[in-house]
């Protein structure tokens, strides 16, 4: 086991369990492949991380020409890796963000089962830089790879052939070929300020994680403005996709504070509320169903909770600044970025 990892498990309860993992750097994002491996992207040192499932292997890979190579090297070539996930034939796709604040150089590498390189997405845009800072990419059941491009305000979409087909927010012009567009949000309530992440979920329609306005975004297949999920102006909780009104952040049960990642199971939504520190749970009517984290009531239950607030922690009960999620049976699998740890819950009241 490389040294640098550290790996504690807490029992907690007959039901739970808390995985911690750390000493890989930074890390936003965590994924899982179908052995149930471990994948941590290690921001500041370029490399991919893998732990095996039974917890007791770590091994690390860097990237050249050829594809993921495994090494022994304090830090690799991978230009800011954000996030990692797989695709049905078990492709790997790691979300480079590039040299960030606007300067681009972004872009979506697609590595085969084996660690062959396939596939470099995104170099061409902004006049041949790459992506703006990218943070999440997915390629979804309708074939299509889906990318948040967090500085430009813009979800994109390519096709099977990874040809960019279109663009989910509002038009800023530093696209020329407006031809190649498929969809443009008409709706200017259906803009988006630093979207971090989306999924196609299991009704068809595209969920965006709306950062900076504090919701969750929802469109159709075809970038027709639904509606939002959050805190309205007036204090009242909008929780039934409705599209009137402003949002604001807030702590309420229904509300966020620059929420980070979505993911679907069994038809629920799971969110990572980033700056209330915790993990929410809604169902696809859009009522929240309970929350994860450090409680400010005196209660040691830390499985879905309705009430009091969150606060930020450092032990095994909570978060701090959760990024990047993933829900697999029994297991929640978190990137705690403030804490420099990936947590792990296992418990039958998970899904």
């Amino acid at each position: 086991m490389i040294k640098k990892i550290k790996i504690r498990i807490n029992k907690l309860d007959k039901l739970t369990s808390v995985i911690t993992v750390s000493g890989y750097g930074i890390s936003y994002g965590v994924d899982v492949d179908h052995k149930k491996n471990i994948y941590i992207p290690s921001f500041d040192r370029g490399l991919i991380y893998k732990i095996s499932s039974n917890l007791k292997v770590v091994k690390s890979y860097d990237l050249n020409k050829k594809g993921l190579v495994e090494t022994k090297q304090s830090f690799g070539h991978i230009l800011k890796p954000h996030e990692v996930s797989f695709d049905s034939k078990k492709n790997i796709y790691i979300t480079e963000m590039g040299y960030g604040y606007g300067n681009c150089a972004g872009r979506v590498t697609k590595i085969s089962p084996s660690g062959k390189l396939l596939k470099i997405i995104g170099l061409n845009h902004n006049n041949g830089k790459g992506l703006n800072a990218p943070t999440v990419s997915f390629r979804a059941k309708d074939k299509c790879l889906y990318v948040s491009e967090w500085k430009a305000n813009k979800i994109l979409r390519y096709n099977k052939k990874y040809e960019l087909t279109g663009w989910l927010g509002k038009f800023n012009g530093y696209e020329k070929e407006k031809k190649e567009f498929f969809f443009r949000c008409k709706n200017k309530k259906g803009y988006l300020n630093h979207p971090h992440a989306l999924r196609l979920g299991p009704d068809n329609n595209l969920y965006v994680v709306d950062t900076n306005n504090h919701r969750i975004v929802k469109y159709d297949i075809n970038g027709n403005y639904i509606g939002w999920l959050g805190k309205k102006e007036n204090g009242i909780i909008n929780n039934n996709w409705s599209k009137n009104g402003n949002s604001v952040k807030g702590k309420e049960l229904g509300a966020f504070s620059g929420p980070l990642d979505l993911e679907f199971y069994n038809n629920k939504i799971y969110i990572s509320d980033n700056d209330n520190h915790r993990i929410l749970k809604l169902d696809l009517s859009g009522k929240v169903m309970g929350w994860i984290g450090k409680s400010n009531k005196s209660n040691r239950n830390i499985i879905w909770m309705t009430k009091g607030y969150s606060s930020r922690d450092k032990g095994i009960y909570g978060f701090s600044n959760p990024f990047g999620l993933r829900v697999r049976k029994n297991f929640l699998y978190v990137a705690d970025r403030g804490n420099n740890r990936i947590k792990i819950i296992k418990s039958k009241l998970i899904n």
